[in-house]
């Protein structure tokens, strides 16, 4: 037993022997101090979400943006669609039509300083249109809009630490043609080649050596459809502001829509030859006082058409109706009265009730509620206390906005 022991010590030492001492390498580091940091952050691209107002939108991923011919149809950039505003009629209380956007970029620091907490924002500027008054259509003495700033967004990191998520929120923004890129970057460094600025974005966001930034900010539907302009700003802790400046345009589809606060004008009692009126008001709770209010987020001109109500015509060759109606947007100094004839309502090929509408003057506004007045005069009607009832249809003209300079 004991020459197997001292057998299989010296076994073990004679291994224990063999094991190479562990190895040591030297190596070198470098630094230069400088007194002034004159690198500055690289922004790399931005995007905005969500895209959900193309005009050729199809719920099937397979057909999304192909026009009326089935041929594609991408819109550039990011086309934002607007909510309606919304009103308790209850209470007459008014709610903004809100719709959320994304702001995103990318940006790597410089190699000598980071980025600080809020140094990467957004300036949002409005559309290069002009803000105009209520009913008169004059332009707004305050000068509002014609591209003044929206907001500024600081925009935090996207997703702290979590490169996939990152990488993943660039790369479905791509794949959705919302992107856009540092030129300046791409053609220095790529030469103009986008696949290799994407797989370079992607790189550094699973590196870490870059990060994707991100806000959220409001578009109301108070506020003009149009191009909103949208640049990305970054700086270093040493006050150097990346350069250039990344800017693109997105869009706010444009949303034509109005709710009155009525459902019937009741003008009572009516003497021949007399010319009577429903008064509206400004207030949506009044139902017997029409009031239209404009929750979308463009310019409208309201349209009004009208039967006979049953009182029908007199006299041939030509004929004459018995009834004439009138209409006007907004207060007697403000608003023009329009009178018009009723029109017939013929069915047409596919049993829809058309008549040609009558333009009432006046400009209405986004998020104003806007009093409606109504005439009306019979001409000749049977002796006797008859009643009457008869159809009418408001409807709205797209206005087009008036740009700045």
């Amino acid at each position: 037993m004991r020459r197997v022991l001292a057998a299989l010590f010296v076994l073990v030492l004679t291994l224990a022997l063999t094991v190479p001492a562990l190895a040591e390498e030297d190596t070198t580091t470098t630094v230069n101090m400088v007194t002034d940091g004159t690198e500055r952050p690289l922004i790399k691209c931005k995007w905005e979400t969500p895209d959900d107002g193309d005009k050729y939108w199809d719920p099937d991923p397979a057909l999304c943006y192909k026009d009326a011919h089935g041929n594609d149809a991408w819109e550039e950039g990011t086309q934002v669609a607007a909510v309606a505003g919304t009103y308790d009629p209850s209470t007459g209380e008014t709610s903004t039509g809100e719709r959320a956007v994304q702001y995103w970029a990318v940006v790597a620091p410089d190699s000598t300083y980071q980025i600080p907490v809020n140094m990467v924002w957004a300036d949002v500027y409005h559309p290069n249109v002009q803000k105009r008054d209520n009913v008169t259509g004059l332009v707004d003495s305050l000068g509002e809009w014609c591209g003044s700033e929206k907001y500024e967004l600081p925009m935090p990191i996207y997703e702290p630490y979590n490169n996939d998520a990152q990488a993943a929120a660039f790369l479905a923004a791509y794949e959705d043609h919302l992107v856009t890129f540092n030129m300046n970057w791409v053609n220095d460094t790529f030469g103009g080649d986008i696949n290799l600025a994407v797989d370079d974005v992607l790189h550094e966001i699973s590196q870490g050596a870059a990060e994707v930034y991100m806000e959220e900010g409001p578009l109301h539907n108070h506020q003009p459809a149009g191009d909103y302009i949208v640049d990305i700003h970054a700086n270093n802790n040493d006050g150097n502001e990346a350069d250039p400046v990344i800017r693109n345009i997105m869009t706010f589809v444009e949303l034509d829509s109005f709710l009155i606060d009525f459902t019937t004008v009741d003008y009572g009692d009516v003497l021949m030859n007399y010319d009577k009126r429903v008064n509206g008001d400004n207030n949506l709770t009044t139902t017997n006082m029409p009031t239209v209010w404009n929750n979308g987020n463009t310019y409208l001109n309201m349209t009004v058409k009208q039967d006979d109500a049953g009182f029908g015509q007199r006299g041939v060759d030509p004929a004459l109706w018995n009834v004439h109606w009138g209409a006007r947007l907004g207060s007697e100094t403000d608003g023009t009265r329009v009178n018009y004839d009723p029109c017939a309502f013929v069915a047409d090929t596919e049993g829809f009730e058309a008549a040609t509408p009558v333009l009432m003057p006046g400009l209405l506004v986004m998020c104003t509620p806007t009093k409606i007045d109504f005439w009306i005069l019979v001409d000749k009607a049977p002796a006797g206390p008859v009643g009457y009832a008869g159809n009418m249809t408001l409807g709205c003209e797209h206005v087009d906005f008036i740009c700045c300079g």
